[in-house]
């Protein structure tokens, strides 16, 4: 190897042209992304004179806009999405402990039908509430396999490299932050 060839001095190269010119996914991405959000507020108020009298009269608008905008570049080595957090048990544990609460009061009236009544609904708030749980579980452990799943993925992202010669997109090293 010369002393001009970029694997000479260490430096990583491209796999496909052997160039030394190449960017992170991440800088690529970050500089070639943006998004602007802006808001106004707007207020009128008018008084007439009129045949029938005199009107007064006011309004105030609001509006917002975002705007987004990114490079073909940018979209080619977009980041991996995050998973989002799991929701909580949600309506069902609601729903569960109406039913509870309703069938103690209905058992505390003593008498035979609300007693049978009190006991169904009872069953019925327990498998809601325990359904509540197990939905839950799920949503727990669909969660953490989508963690692994996107924390594989933001590590090879976070390693990805665009040749600005070729173009070609190619894993390397890690980079020091």
């Amino acid at each position: 190897m010369d002393s001009k060839d970029p694997r000479s001095a260490g430096n990583e190269v491209c796999p496909e042209c052997d160039s030394d010119q190449w960017k992170s996914a991440r800088l690529v991405y970050q500089s070639n992304t943006s998004s602007t959000e802006s808001s106004g507020t707007a207020n009128t108020a008018g008084v007439g004179l009129g045949s029938g009298g005199v009107g007064a009269g006011g309004a105030r608008t609001w509006s917002k806009s975002e705007e987004s905008s990114q490079s073909i570049l940018a979209a080619q080595v977009e980041p991996p999405e995050q998973p989002s957090q799991p929701k909580g048990k949600g309506w069902y544990t609601g729903w569960g402990w109406f039913w509870i609460v309703l069938a103690i009061i209905w058992i505390g009236s003593f008498q035979w039908i609300n007693i049978v009544a009190g006991i169904i609904a009872g069953l019925v708030g327990m498998s809601y509430v325990r359904g509540a749980e197990v939905k839950a579980n799920e949503s727990v452990q669909r969660y953490e396999e989508a963690m692994q799943k996107y924390t594989k993925l933001d590590t090879a992202w976070k390693r990805t490299r665009i040749c600005m010669r070729c173009g070609e997109t190619y894993l390397g090293p890690p980079l020091k932050s």
